[in-house]
């Protein structure tokens, strides 16, 4: 990952979403801990989506209130993420999930608009 900055980031820790506790539980991804395993896994579209998400909140400011565009959010968990732990109102699209089976998730989570 490169800022406008050219300073390179790495995202550390990053894995394929496992049902094993062991391989979830990262100390580098702690806002991640929060969540259901089981959840992220039934809900993961590939690599660990919470955790990518973190690293990238790691060198980017969000701020409660901000908007955020999450395209290609697969099942949302992302949007959630963010939403729940920053307070910002995400707009969320995927080519592959129906909408509403996102915002049904998205409302299951506790977030309705």
């Amino acid at each position: 990952m490169t800022r406008s900055s050219g300073i390179r980031y790495q995202v550390s820790g990053f894995q394929v979403a496992d049902t094993k506790r062991s391989s979830m539980n990262n100390s580098l991804y702690l806002r991640s801990q929060k969540y259901d395993i089981d959840w992220m896994v039934q809900n993961s579209m590939g690599p660990n989506v919470i955790w990518l998400t973190e690293a990238l909140t790691g060198v980017m400011t969000l701020e409660p209130g901000m908007r955020v565009l999450d395209m290609g959010c697969g099942k949302a968990i992302s949007s959630i993420f963010l939403a729940k732990e920053f307070g910002v109102e995400v707009w969320a699209a995927d080519l592959w999930v129906k909408p509403t089976e996102n915002w049904e998730r998205i409302r299951g989570a506790g977030l309705d608009g």
